[in-house]
C-alpha cells in the first residue's frame, strides 16, 4: 500500500481533521492535502511531524 493511502486511513481511523494535523504539525494545510492526495511528496520532517501528531511510529508507514 502505497504511504499516502496508509497516511489516509491513519487518519480516518484517529478521526483528526486534516485542518488540525496541518495546524499541529507545523505544515501548511493545501500542502498536506496534496501530499495526502499524492500530487505533491512529502518532506522528511513533515512525514515525522505529521506521525508525531497522529501518534503512530514511522515505521509503520514504510
Amino acid at each position: 500500500m502505497e504511504l499516502e493511502k496508509k497516511l489516509n486511513q491513519a487518519i480516518e481511523e484517529k478521526g483528526i481533521s486534516v485542518r488540525s494535523i496541518a495546524t499541529r504539525a507545523g505544515i501548511d494545510e493545501q500542502i498536506l492535502y496534496r501530499c495526502l492526495r499524492a500530487e505533491q511528496r512529502l518532506k522528511a520532517d513533515e512525514f515525522l511531524a505529521i506521525c508525531k501528531v497522529i501518534d503512530e511510529d514511522p515505521a509503520k508507514f514504510v
